[in-house]
Parts: C-alpha cells; structure tokens; sequence
C-alpha cells in the first residue's frame, strides 16, 4: 500500500513533473515561503507517540479483524483514483486518512480502531489546507479590522473600518485626511488563520493529554478560533499605535522598490499574536483544570477476552489481501490513465477596444491583485462608456495551471468594504447561450479623505464561471465540482475563466426595494451581456 502514496506519480502539483501524495505533500510544504504549515512534518511522529502510548490499552484489545474495513479501503481507493483521474492533491490527502483507517479495521478490528482514533484523527493537522483560507481567513479579516477600529474608537483614537482596512478618521479641522495618521490593511498572511491551524493542532493534543472527558476536550478545541483572533487584534491594535507615536517606517516598514521591508517591530506584533492566543490557551487550561469536568472518570477495564483474536494464518491471509489490492488500485489507475483531453479554455480573454457606441478603457491588474493571483493567470479588464448607457466594467479572469486562482467575487467584494444587499441566481443571455449566473447588489459607503463627509454608491454585478465546451456554473463551488465531475467521469479538464460584469448607479442614491434606476440598469446590464457573448464565449 505504500508504493501507492510514497512512489505512484500521483499529480503535478505546482511542478514540472509528477510525483507521489507523500512526495507532493514533502515539497509543497517546503515550497510555502510564509512558513505556514511548516509544523505539518512533525504531526505523524506525534500520532505514532499518541499511538505507541496507547500500547497497554491495545494489548487488552481483542486481534480480530473486521469485514467492513475492506469497505473503507475501497472507498479510500475511489477517492485515491478519482483525484489522480482529476489531477488535483487533495483526494489524495483524503485517500490516505481513508485507506490507513480501512487498514486499522480490516486487520485489527473496530476495538483497535476505538484506541487509535484520536491519533488517526490527529493525522489531519499533517495535511496543508489552502481551501482555509478562502473559506475562514476573509470573514476573520473583517471581524478583526471591524472590533480594531471599535477599540481605537473606545482609546479616543478615531479610526474607520472599511472592509479588510483599518484607517484614520479623516480630521478636517487639523487638515488632515483619511488615513494620514496611520493605514493598516490586514492582509490574507495576517488574517490570523495561520495562528488558527497551528492553535487548533495544539489545542487538541493538550486536551487529548490533560483532560478525560470530552466536554473540556471539546472547549478547549473551540476557544482556538476567538484566542486566534484577540491575537490578530492585540497585532494589529500595536501596529496602530505603534505607528502613531513613532511613525509608519518604525511600525510597519520601509517601502522598497521590490515591495514592502518588514520593520523588526512588526515582525514582533506578529509573534503577540501566539503570545496573546497562547496565554489564553494555558489560562483556559488551568481554569478546566479547576473545574468539576476536569475530574477524571473511572478507568475502564482493560481485561478482555482476547480467546477470539484472529489466527496467525487469518492475519497474513488479510494482509496478503490488503496487498493484492494496493495493487489492483495500481493497475485501475494505469489502466484508467489521466491524460485529459487537453486544458481546454471556453472563452477569448481578449477584449475588443470598442464595442458598438463604447468606448472601452483598459483598467491594468494592480500591484495588490499581481500578489494574490498565481503568476500564470490571466485577467484583462476593461471599463466601457457610452453616451446613451452607465459605465460597465467587464472582466474576464483566466485560471492558472493550478486550477485555484480563481476568488469568490461575493468574498472579494466584501472584503474590499462593499456591502451585499441583495444575492441570487438570475438566467442571462450571453451569445445565444442561457447562462446560469450570480447577481449581487451591492453598496459602498465611501467617506470623504479631506471632509469626512459619507456618500453611498451602489453598484451590481453578475459573474459566473466559464468552462470548455460550453459548460458553465454560476457559483464557486459549482465550478469545482464540475472540474472534478468532467476530469473524473467526461476525461476533460477545463481552464475555467471567471466572466465578471459590474455597472454602478450614478450618486449618492439610498437604498431602496424596486428601485426603477436599478431596474432599468439590471436590463441594460443584461443587453450588453447578450450583445458581448458573441466575443467572448468560444462555439
């Protein structure tokens, strides 16, 4: 079985060639620059700890294996062959959890499997979980930006929160604007999910060993999400006032041509944040510790009747049946193959410079959107105005080699202080085609830099995801799995391109249901789609 995660090239991942799960995983984590799941490697030496002291528990545990593992381990073996047929490390990760849990039972038994669970479960922290971040990092960025600006507030530091940025008040009377004073933006890398993995991990296993019942286990796992984030709040709380009585060069750093030089003083509110969620942790420890629940429970019998135990004979028959197949899985995927049609793109990412009576403008991929997309992905954006129409942006974003340069636009548009109103499927029209898609209606409050003055501009914006072969999916989550349904089951991998169309209503207008101006807008939004698809979507 460990030719199947230690040797089989499995995927690509992010390199030239193939290598095996166990390989991929080695090298993505040496790969991560920031350093974030560098704990990954030791978690299986902790499980084995966890596992050999739980020996005397196992030796009282009746040897006798259980049909049903022979369940698990197929069920490990599809997850195994469909991710190797979709080309992607994840199932691959979920395969191994899967196929060593079949192992435990078709060898040992479910009494074994009981003793063992908690370090087959801890395994999972060995595994790096980029989806985190998407998924958990960005509404951690806005509570955090959101209850820092709250505490300035209640220091008499006037400060504004929009979306993932914490700024200055604009202060009129000494001339000075939003954000004069000190501008702080928590970024993906300081949202505190990294803290959180690594707290949860830690979390676990101090339960597991301190405590015997499950309720001051279960406690202690939770209380990681909110230390991780008073953590990133005590940071960013000492990036703010650092910069305010000694200016941004000392708090946050130099700006350089190559980007942004981290200042020793923001390297050192970075580790406050282990600081902080980690004096929490023990507190929380020691009050447990005090309490009722942590009174330990009656020790179970270890007397079993072990006269049932399997024979020599039927443990090396079951062991020589978990090895024909490993490599009967072997075989499936050589035979099966992943040699996709092709990476195949369904639209052209070129957009005309003009459009009818438009006039398009060209609007360059920032600096800030260079750093969050993977290198190979392609976004070309354009802003069109007529005399008779609103403004509309179209943006057409095209995914990587990697399949995860995609973002959520409802994710995005939040975190860059947009606020959603309104979000639902809609059917559109776009070159002859009825597409699925999500439309969302949004706001922004923007105050003035100088006065401090609010106005309010709304804005809606239809997207979906755009494959080969005319396939499409309105949602995130759809279009990953029809990445994975077409990969597996129709041996086509699709280079998916994220179809982005935005227009806003002119002023400071409220927000109101039925609004005529936005209904009007909707409609004409919809006319550009379907006058533009021609363009756009190959046949």
């Amino acid at each position: 079985m460990m030719l199947l995660f230690l040797w089989w090239p499995y995927q690509k991942w992010a390199f030239a060639e193939k290598v095996s799960v166990f390989t991929g995983w080695a090298r993505v984590i040496a790969a991560d620059q920031s350093g974030e799941w560098i704990f990954c490697p030791f978690v299986p030496l902790v499980s084995i700890w966890l596992a050999w002291r739980s020996r005397a528990r196992l030796k009282s545990q009746p040897l006798r294996g259980h049909a049903s593992g022979l369940g698990v381990l197929m069920l490990g073996a599809f997850v195994f062959w469909a991710g190797y047929k979709a080309g992607t490390g994840y199932p691959g990760f979920v395969a191994t959890q899967l196929m060593l849990a079949g192992l435990i039972v078709w060898l040992c038994g479910w009494a074994w499997m009981r003793v063992l669970m908690f370090p087959w479960l801890f395994l999972l922290f060995m595994w790096p979980s980029f989806p985190l971040e998407a998924q958990v990092a960005v509404p951690m960025r806005l509570l955090a930006a959101s209850l820092t600006a709250k505490l300035l507030g209640l220091m008499g530091i006037a400060a504004v929160n929009a979306g993932t940025a914490v700024l200055s008040a604009a202060d009129p009377g000494n001339g000075l604007a939003e954000g004069a004073r000190f501008k702080l933006d928590v970024a993906a890398a300081c949202s505190g999910i990294r803290s959180l993995y690594a707290l949860l991990m830690l979390a676990a296993f101090s339960g597991y060993i301190l405590f015997r019942r499950w309720l001051p286990r279960a406690l202690l796992f939770l209380s990681a999400l909110p230390l991780a984030l008073i953590g990133n709040i005590v940071r960013l709380m000492l990036l703010a006032l650092g910069t305010l009585w000694m200016g941004e060069e000392f708090a946050i750093g130099r700006k350089t041509p190559d980007g942004q030089e981290t200042s020793w003083f923001h390297q050192f509110a970075g580790l406050a944040v282990y600081a902080a969620a980690l004096g929490g942790m023990f507190g929380l420890c020691s009050l447990l510790e005090r309490s009722r629940w942590s009174r330990k429970l009656k020790p179970a019998s270890d007397a079993s009747d072990r006269t049932g135990d399997d024979t020599l004979r039927i443990t090396a028959l079951r062991s020589l049946v978990a090895v024909v197949f490993s490599g009967a899985v072997l075989g499936w995927c050589a035979l099966a193959g992943n040699n996709h049609a092709g990476t195949e793109a369904g639209v052209n990412p070129d957009l005309p410079r003009h459009f009818g009576a438009a006039q398009g403008t060209e609007l360059p991929m920032s600096q800030r959107e260079r750093l969050l997309l993977d290198a190979d992905v392609t976004l070309n954006r354009m802003m069109y105005t007529s005399p008779t129409a609103l403004e509309t942006q179209l943006t057409v974003v095209l995914d990587g080699a990697s399949g995860r340069g995609l973002h959520q636009p409802e994710v995005c548009a939040v975190a860059q202080a947009w606020r959603i109103l309104d979000q639902r499927r809609i059917t559109v029209q776009c070159g002859g085609r009825a597409v699925d898609a999500t439309m969302l209606r949004l706001y922004l409050d923007m105050q003035d830099r100088v006065t401090g003055r609010v106005t309010r501009q709304r804005g809606i914006h239809i997207f979906w995801y755009q494959g080969a072969r005319g396939v499409s999916a309105a949602t995130h989550f759809g279009h990953r799995f029809k990445t994975y349904r077409d990969s597996v089951f129709r041996n086509v991998k699709h280079r998916w391109a994220l179809m982005s169309f935005s227009t806003y209503l002119p002023g400071s207008a409220p927000v109101a249901a039925n609004d005529p101006a936005e209904d009007a807008a909707l409609a004409d939004l919809k006319v550009f789609i379907a006058e533009m698809g021609p363009k756009l979507l190959k046949p």
